[in-house]
């Protein structure tokens, strides 16, 4: 026989697979464990019970399976989002403890962001009885223009060619012909604010006017976290907050989405005011006070739009993905429109729709088949295909027309209004008294208006540098002067650029000045027959396969018939974004195989073709690297930017690791051939990122490799194949150590505590009494914030709760109390979630109940903990909560042979110690199997150890063990709620029989 003492075990290699235990030959299979069931590994080595969970409160729907995201906006002000069937819960988790709010000495607390009652209700606040209790106001009107100034230019007469020939010879001139103004009186074109079935509707039709409505409602003083809910079908709109005291305390723009937006309590009277300063028709269709309770944010699923991330199934949910940047958290799912979260006050959230208005476009410039012309140039209008093309999924699809040469029309109502720049080159010459241009410009004006218009013109630049034609000769400068005052305009005007400008290029625009405006509206309708551009617009309404109305969002350039157009890359007719993330300034969205990186610094941009923009201009590249169409399932920012498909792994890299990507640098290579699933977010662990395998059987780690220049993947299961089977979402702690949390299907947590430095990679198990169905982490001081999701059954049938691990040097007492507890507990009945249930209790050090014999169980009924028939007072320091159960069992002890391996030789422990730290005296048992335990000696140095002794250090003799010789021994450990400890190491020897 051969002895072996002592071995000394700790425990920071966990779990391995059954079919691993043989691998003796492993040194670090000595401190691995075939099971370690709610024992928490610690780096360094010691286990300690798992603490127990707390309860918060339920979540919003007991009858359907929810998920978390964090929002984190700083380390004093971060929220969990809860992703329900109902929409979207908010929790908010603030540091420190407020006077008088939710007593007890947690550092970081999580409560539900609530609503108060406002005791006010808006009047005709879904706009179905007209504009009924809204005031109005548009800009134009002439009781609200300022004074008039003097004239610098009086309405004038052509005059005969002669006259004009002369002035353009002598270098002064250019031709003008038509007529004067017209006798007739013209109706001016002001902004308008109407109600119609679709809601409050907003159109500025003159450029640089605008138009509000407004309503004051008292709130009642005293009356707190007050908020309105706003639905905006076609945004955005400027909405502001106005009180008597001072200016607004809310003045932002709200686009197409749902908005919650919470008012400063006890500022009087507010005035809700909503204005717009488009070409466009801008919908609201309701605003309203909220009702008080629990905010809970409806998915956007409105305007043709469809954002419902749950969609009634939560396996549709499984596939959000999301990326924080800053105070909005941008989000897309397969099959949905992309959204924003947007945070605009620790307490005001919104749920918008991401709605770039210049791409993603379709990459290919051919000629197409179908020819699409607009029947307006600005504001609202239709889109004609010339043979069956539109289709019901084109609703809110953007298109991209263009067209040769110019003939637009804008309406300008205000101080530096003006159309947009006209690009005029070409040359202009007289031969035989006969004027020859392809400069011409015919310019039509039809309006009513107070105050003087003027045409300016520019060299070179389209967006400065203007001045008066003519100028700085008088005699020509009046003659691109156009005053009235409060009078009609019906003219048109034919006029070319200076001889000496030949092959120039000069940009024209119309409009007025600044301080030359005080009233009206003046149509301006511009044709050049050369040069053109492109327009675009979003379809608002498909009418049939050959009609759709739209808005315009860049002005087309004429209403003819064109076969160059481009159409949006993402609309329920052609898809939607399934990934998104955020690298070098860049938001990222994938759809298929392709990528779309935005303009940089500018994440609603998707101009792949501003000439300004350079290296910054939007991306639009493909990534498949496999020879198959894969789709995107997730995008991760790390040296490199890493995309995700269900077949492989890729890096996207420019030349060099300090080069930004652009259009032009954007090369993906492939990583790994170990897919991704669709249903697990990844995440990111520095400078590696965890995923779950396609499988959902493995975790993966994707991390660069110096040894071979570029990202390699690993498995996380290479020794514990088995403690995975599915995964349904991950989420990572970092602090006190970083530790993976993946949800399993069974409702129990495969964790897996990782440090790449110590090279410590180490599985575990954690379980309850229920099933844990989802998991998220928010940083605080001290220890990261666990959340879990949990389903437990009670009396009172199935509920879902939101629970939170309790930190670590809670069981520094020797005591953890139960799950699901209920910290400081005030009510007499404020145990209604445990109804039914068989609990553990503590009041302070003492133990009420823990399931023995002399201590049996409490139970639950109606809300109160009873024991022994009787119902306990409640106070503070009450704990009370379900039991829960640590387990550890060692891996095969294969020590001790003299002649090769003591595998399946027959072997004895024969004397074992342990060291503990923070232990009950009641809190571990040991033996060879969970049958045949021992508990912790009741005498030590000769002194009978007091029942509720807590050893702070344990550091006792090794004793006798109660096992006899197995080709098999194991060391199994356990403690058993509401005592714990923490194991620092087991010492043992053993003796092999070789005979």
């Amino acid at each position: 026989m051969a002895t072996l003492r002592p071995e000394v075990v700790t425990f920071n290699r966990g779990e391995v697979a059954k079919t691993a235990l043989a691998r003796v030959d492993l040194a670090q299979m000595r401190l691995a464990a075939e099971l370690q069931r709610n024992f928490v590994p610690k780096t360094y080595g010691p286990m300690l019970m798992r603490p127990p969970l707390e309860f918060l409160e339920p979540i919003a729907e007991h009858g359907a399976r929810s998920r978390m995201v964090p929002f984190v906006f700083s380390m004093e002000d971060m929220a969990l989002v809860e992703f329900c069937r109902l929409g979207m819960r908010f929790w908010r988790q603030r540091d420190g403890v407020t006077v008088g709010e939710h007593p007890g000495d947690l550092i970081e607390r999580l409560e539900p962001i609530q609503r108060g009652d406002a005791g006010a209700s808006f009047v005709n606040g879904n706009w179905l009885n007209g504009l009924t209790g809204w005031s109005t106001w548009v800009s134009g009107s002439p009781e609200d223009a300022p004074a008039p100034e003097e004239d610098n230019g009086a309405s004038f007469d052509i005059g005969d060619l002669s006259d004009w020939l002369n002035n353009l010879l002598n270098g002064l001139g250019a031709a003008q012909t038509g007529g004067g103004s017209s006798g007739s009186t013209i109706t001016p074109i002001y902004p308008t604010a109407v109600a119609d079935g679709r809601g409050l509707v907003l159109n500025v039709i003159p450029r640089g006017g605008s138009v509000r409505v407004w309503q004051t409602i008292p709130v009642g003083a005293g009356r707190a976290a007050v908020g309105v809910r706003i639905d905006v079908t076609r945004g955005p709109v400027i909405f502001r907050v106005n009180t008597p005291s001072g200016p607004a305390v809310f003045d932002t723009e709200l686009d197409t989405g749902y908005h919650s937006i919470v008012l400063p309590p006890d500022l009087g009277d507010y005035t809700f005011e909503f204005e717009s300063r488009l070409q466009r028709e801008i919908i609201v269709k309701s605003i309203a006070f909220e009702p008080a309770g629990p905010l809970v944010l409806p998915y956007y699923a409105d305007g043709g739009y469809n954002a419902d991330y749950y969609s009634g199934d939560f396996a549709n949910l499984k596939r959000l993905r999301w990326y924080q940047s800053g105070d909005q958290m941008f989000m897309a799912r397969e099959k949905r429109a992309p959204g924003i979260l947007e945070r605009r006050s620790p307490v005001s959230f919104s749920h918008v729709i991401y709605r770039p208005e210049d791409g993603p476009f379709s990459a290919d410039v051919t000629v197409k088949q179908v020819k699409l012309r607009v029947d307006v140039t600005e504001g609202n209008g239709r889109i004609f295909a010339d043979r069956p093309f539109f289709r019901a999924g084109h609703l809110n699809a953007l298109f991209e027309v263009f067209n040769q040469n110019y003939n637009q029309t804008f309406t300008l109502g205000a101080s530096n209004a003006y159309t947009d720049p006209m690009r005029v080159t070409g040359t202009c010459f007289i031969q035989n008294d006969q004027l020859f241009s392809e400069r011409w410009i015919v310019t039509n004006y039809q309006g009513f208006y107070d105050g003087s218009a003027y045409h300016m013109v520019s060299r070179d630049d389209p967006d400065g540098g203007y001045k008066i034609k003519g100028d700085p000769y008088a005699a020509n400068m009046s003659k691109n002067t156009f005053t009235k005052n409060n009078a009609s305009i019906n003219k048109s005007e034919k006029t070319t650029d200076f001889i000496t400008d030949n092959n120039a290029i000069n940009f024209h625009k119309f409009g007025f000045r600044d301080g030359t405006y005080r009233s009206g509206s003046l149509t301006v309708n511009q044709q050049y027959p050369w040069g053109g551009g492109k327009g675009r617009c979003r379809i608002t309404r498909v009418v049939s396969s050959t009609e759709c109305e739209i808005e315009v969002l860049k002005p087309f350039f004429n209403s003819t018939f064109s076969d160059f157009w481009k159409e949006g890359e993402w609309s329920d007719y052609r898809g939607w974004p399934t990934a998104v993330g955020i690298t070098e300034s860049r938001l990222f969205w994938a759809k298929g195989d392709q990528m779309f990186g935005s303009v940089s610094d500018n994440y609603v941009s998707h101009d792949i073709e501003a000439s300004d923009s350079g290296d910054s201009a939007a991306i639009s590249r493909s990534v498949s690297t496999t020879g198959t169409v894969d789709n995107i399932r997730f995008i991760l920012p790390m040296s490199r930017l890493v995309v995700g498909t269900e077949g492989s792994i890729s890096s996207i890299r420019s030349s060099s690791f300090d080069e930004p990507l652009t259009g032009a640098a954007f090369t993906p290579r492939p990583a790994t051939t170990h897919g991704t699933s669709p249903d697990v977010q990844p995440c990111r662990l520095d400078a590696r990122a965890i995923y779950a395998h396609r499988s959902e059987t493995r975790l993966m780690e994707f991390s660069y490799s110096p040894q071979v220049q570029d990202y390699q993947a690993r498995d996380l299961n290479l020794l514990n194949d088995e403690i995975l089977e599915g995964v349904d979402a991950i989420a990572i702690q970092r602090q006190p150590d970083t530790r993976v949390h993946a949800i399993r299907p069974d409702g129990t947590v495969a964790m897996f505590m990782t440090d790449f430095l110590e090279e410590v990679d180490c599985w575990s198990t954690v379980e309850t009494d229920g099933v844990i169905e989802d998991v998220a982490v928010l940083p605080a001081k001290g220890e990261d914030a666990v959340y879990y999701i949990v389903r437990r059954t009670t009396a009172d049938g199935t509920r879902r709760y939101l629970e939170k691990w309790a930190r670590e040097k809670e069981g520094k007492g020797g005591l953890v109390g139960g799950d699901c507890f209920v910290r400081s507990p005030s009510a007499a009945d404020a145990f209604h979630h445990l109804e039914g249930k068989q609990v553990v209790a503590l009041r302070g050090d003492e133990v009420l109940a823990d399931g023995s014999e002399y201590k049996p169980y409490g139970t639950i009924s109606n809300g109160r903990l009873v024991l022994d028939g009787a119902a306990v007072v409640v106070s503070a320091d009450l704990k009370v909560g379900l039991p829960y159960r640590a387990r550890y069992k060692s891996p095969k002890l294969a020590y001790g042979g003299r002649i090769g391996t003591a595998l399946l030789q027959k072997k004895a422990v024969k004397s074992f110690g342990f060291a503990l730290a923070h232990a009950h005296r009641k809190a571990l048992r040991y033996g060879p199997d969970f049958d045949l335990m021992d508990p912790m000696p009741t005498i030590e140095g000769d002194e009978i150890q007091a029942e509720d002794a807590v050893y702070t250090v344990y550091d006792a003799p090794m004793g006798m063990w109660g096992g006899g010789f197995d080709t098999d021994s194991r060391i199994c450990l356990e403690c058993a709620a509401p005592y714990s400890a923490a194991v620092l190491g087991t010492i043992f020897g053993i003796t092999t029989n070789e005979s």
